[in-house]
């Protein structure tokens, strides 16, 4: 709060009005920054007055049936191609967030809407840590929602439950209510704390998300580490950031990552990574296991930016077990203009089966001091956290300090745990 207090008063509109967007985001349709946006609203500030004059859904009231719009891309390759358009609810494929708000907001003006001066995101996981401490919500809609309902009321059963052009419109209706009854809700006095815990309990994890054009305001966001920034720099980087097809199947991917790390005694090293991604949708879950479009449809597919240092070479990716969806000269890598580079390539996975998929590069000497392995892994906002595991082997005839936090397996070291938010591990 302190660091926000010199710009506060013209953010509430003490100046010229202030206009903000906020997105809610679909974890059931996961991006590179998130959901798939498919709700909004705009918080206008005037003299210290808070108005909402834009609301609704996407698809059935802002942007009908999602037309594709023309916007000056901020994301490049392999996110967008630069002279083809794509929706509003594309805008956030880029899965650096202060790229991605840039494009969610050139998208929102080409919508023919004002332009703003803030992006927040908020998905139904965020939702789920906020009711977590402020307690339920009742509906007219769905009656009662809690912090342990709401990711399956929302993103599962409704899709079920409205799956027919009225229940679509039924369904929209639905969560516009939701939207409303917790804005009353968390905005109540007794609330306000416990509002303010869910919301950092949410951030690390990329749940909530935000960008400002007042300095003061990104400075506070960027303390709090709720800009979605990616790291950058020389050391090792982990990330995989997946881009789903147009189906509600997210909310049940389990994603596995494993790093084999074998340093080179000048300081270099060369990295296996393999990423498995199970689609776990239950065996009793009513759908179509043939298809992957569509509210039913229970065959993941996606594409998905696997994260890697610009100085890696040698680099090498291999999908097992599944059609690959990117021919091997679109892989890239990538530059992603925010530090680092990407390798891109799709799959899909039938109901109950695993994807695994396999890359390869080397990191050059002087990467590392000698004996040392450093590295940075972000996290995707995921509704079940990725199973993080790195490998490091010594370089032959030397040996690697061990570390807290790691174990030692006969002069190999190795971490195990979530990456449920940005993780900076090294070892030696």
């Amino acid at each position: 709060i302190d660091t926000a207090m010199p710009d506060m008063a013209d953010a509430l509109g003490a100046g010229d009005a202030k206009r903000y967007l906020v997105t809610a985001l679909n974890d059931a349709e996961l991006f590179g920054s998130g959901g798939a946006p498919l709700s909004a609203f705009v918080v206008e500030a005037a003299k210290g007055t808070l108005s909402v004059p834009i609301s609704g859904q996407m698809e059935s009231k802002l942007s009908p049936n999602n037309p594709p719009v023309k916007w000056r891309k901020e994301g490049g390759r392999p996110w967008y191609r630069d002279r083809k358009k794509y929706p509003f609810v594309n805008s956030n494929f880029h899965p650096d967030f202060r790229t991605a708000s840039v494009d969610m907001r050139r998208a929102w003006a080409s919508l023919g809407y004002p332009e703003v001066d803030g992006v927040i995101t908020v998905d139904i996981n965020a939702l789920a840590s906020l009711l977590a401490w402020t307690g339920e919500v009742d509906t007219r809609g769905f009656g009662k929602v809690s912090s342990e309902s709401v990711v399956r009321t929302v993103l599962v059963d409704a899709y079920r439950d409205f799956n027919s052009p009225e229940g679509v419109v039924e369904r929209h209706a639905r969560n516009e209510e939701l939207t409303v009854a917790l804005v009353a809700h968390l905005s109540r006095p007794l609330n306000l704390l416990g509002a303010l815990r869910g919301t950092l309990d949410a951030i690390p994890a990329r749940h909530i998300q935000a960008s400002f054009d007042a300095p003061a305001l990104q400075d506070a966001v960027e303390q709090l580490a709720a800009d979605g920034a990616l790291a950058s720099g020389s050391r090792d980087l982990i990330g995989a950031f997946s881009q789903s097809a147009p189906s509600k199947l997210s909310v049940f991917q389990e994603r596995d990552i494993r790093q084999e790390v074998h340093l080179t005694a000048t300081g270099g090293a060369a990295v296996r990574r393999t990423v498995s991604f199970t689609n776990a949708v239950p065996e009793n879950l009513e759908g179509d296991p043939n298809t992957y479009a569509g509210y039913l449809a229970l065959r993941a597919r996606m594409r998905a930016a696997y994260r890697l240092p610009l100085s890696a070479t040698a680099t090498r990716i291999v999908t097992g077990n599944s059609v690959s969806l990117v021919p091997d000269e679109r892989t890239g890598p990538f530059p992603d203009d925010r530090g680092g580079a990407v390798l891109w390539q799709g799959h899909q996975t039938d109901p109950g089966a695993t994807t695994t998929v396999l890359m390869e590069y080397q990191l050059p000497p002087g990467t590392f001091a000698p004996g040392t392995y450093d590295v940075t892994a972000d996290p995707q906002a995921l509704t079940l956290a990725a199973d993080l595991t790195i490998r490091v082997v010594p370089a032959p005839g030397t040996t690697i300090s061990p570390t807290p936090g790691w174990t030692d397996e006969s002069g190999t070291m190795q971490w195990t745990g979530t990456l449920d938010r940005p993780l900076h591990l090294s070892v030696g």
